[in-house]
């Protein structure tokens, strides 16, 4: 009976043991399924994210710059990879110039990639107002994920400066030792250097050495691209200058330098009479070769003919004097053409005469100019060419005035100036100017190009 007793107590531990083991695996298996359902969840990472990227700007080499005339092109991405609802449009991002906000042109908004977690934008706009730090603001709600969660407003410094303020300056000339003058122009902010200027280190000052006075416009610009025209205005200096006259049959005035008109008076009030003499000399450190001149004479007697001067008895001949590649200039070389002027020794170009009525070529008493002829003031000088001889630092610069054309285009350096070889011209003006200004010289005299300006 014991050890019936004690196999029964055996049997039920047994039972026990094995009930209990089922049970535990029963326990285990259930927190692997529940462990499984739970990582099928999809858990939302946060809410949506703007995003600026980077800029590019038209103002060329100046790109941290602009004015309202620039095109500003912007990058930026929504971040969202659950995303349900955008709003992204041109009406919705907003931009400000420091606190304020303002209204650009927006030219375009363009998408430039989309994943599953991005998409990316440009935007270009135009015309911005205002001074100052240029920021793009992108307001609540404009990108919307599956869990209803919107972007928070966010506000982003593009990088880029927008002026719209034109500089102001003050123009300072000083005479050196050497009789040219310094012009030195002050800014009141950071401006472009000039090739030829002397840029100082604060990036706000430019000067340069003239040799001889000037008048004309200098464009002073900041880095946004706004300018000013500075007024160069130079009378101080003298280390060389041309100076020149023309004369036709009624009126000379005196010679006149610095690109100041000649005989400026014939221009207002009566521009049917001919250049029929250039006389020109320098002063200075120059030497007498100096500055070559060349001209074309239109004559009544035409081609194959010489004149001659009714008052300094210097011949001139039909065409290109003293020939096609043939110059003068002030050496002893030219001593047909150099005389004393109304009290000035100088160089003179054509001759007086060629209106009037009865003239007749030289060596010849046949082929008189006649009265009707003389009267209508058709002949004279027709183009001139002027260059430097021994210069690298200097350049010359000329324009000549034509009846029923006005001014026409300026030359320099070697370049004839004529309208055409049959129309005489009646006024011209000529300079010496640093040779990194001959463009800008020209430019600022063109201006004048078909009118009577002579200021």
């Amino acid at each position: 009976m014991k050890k019936f007793f004690i196999k029964f107590l055996l049997l039920c531990l047994s039972i026990i043991l094995i009930s209990l083991f089922f049970c535990n695996c029963s326990f285990a298996k259930y927190i692997i399924e529940n462990t499984h359902i739970v990582a099928n969840i999809n858990i939302d990472k946060g809410k949506p994210k703007m995003e600026f990227i980077s800029s590019k700007n038209t103002n060329k080499n100046y790109e941290k710059y602009a004015n309202h005339t620039h095109t500003l092109t912007l990058r930026f991405k929504a971040i969202e990879d659950n995303l349900k609802v955008n709003n992204i449009n041109k009406n919705n991002i907003k931009f400000k110039v420091n606190n304020d906000f303002v209204n650009p042109k927006i030219l375009n908004l363009t998408l430039i990639s989309e994943n599953s977690e991005e998409i990316v934008y440009d935007i270009s706009i135009t015309n911005v107002e205002g001074n100052g730090n240029l920021y793009i603001v992108f307001p609540t709600g404009l990108v919307i994920d599956n869990a209803n969660q919107t972007n928070d407003e966010t506000i982003f410094d593009t990088g880029i400066i927008i002026d719209n303020i034109a500089p102001t300056y003050i123009l300072t000339e000083t005479l050196l030792a050497n009789k040219q003058s310094n012009v030195l122009i002050s800014a009141d902010e950071s401006i472009r250097p000039f090739d030829g200027w002397k840029f100082s280190n604060n990036n706000k000052e430019l000067s340069l050495n003239f040799p001889s006075p000037i008048d004309y416009e200098f464009p002073i610009i900041d880095y946004a691209e706004n300018y000013t025209n500075a007024n160069v205005v130079v009378e101080k200096a003298s280390y060389i200058t041309i100076n020149y006259c023309n004369y036709t049959y009624t009126k000379f005035t005196g010679f006149t330098n610095g690109g100041k008109v000649s005989n400026k008076e014939i221009i207002l009030n009566n521009d049917i009479h001919k250049t029929e003499s250039v006389f020109v000399y320098t002063e200075g450190n120059a030497n007498k070769d100096f500055l070559d001149c060349q001209f074309y004479d239109y004559t009544y007697w035409g081609e194959g003919t010489e004149g001659l001067c009714t008052y300094a008895e210097c011949s001139y001949k039909y065409g290109y004097n003293p020939g096609n590649n043939a110059w003068y200039n002030m050496s002893s070389s030219c001593d047909g053409h150099l005389m004393n002027f109304m009290g000035t020794f100088c160089l003179e170009l054509g001759g007086l005469g060629q209106n009037v009525a009865g003239h007749t070529s030289l060596g010849s008493s046949r082929n008189p100019i006649p009265k009707d002829i003389a009267s209508q003031f058709l002949f004279g000088i027709s183009g001139i060419n002027f260059k430097l001889n021994t210069s690298e630092d200097f350049s010359v610069v000329y324009q000549i005035y034509v009846k029923d054309v006005g001014w026409i285009n300026s030359c320099a350096d070697g370049k004839e100036c004529s309208y055409r070889h049959d129309k005489p011209f009646s006024g011209f003006r000529m300079n010496l100017i640093p040779k990194s200004e001959k463009q800008r010289y020209m430019s600022y005299w063109d201006k004048d190009v078909g009118t009577s300006n002579v200021k």
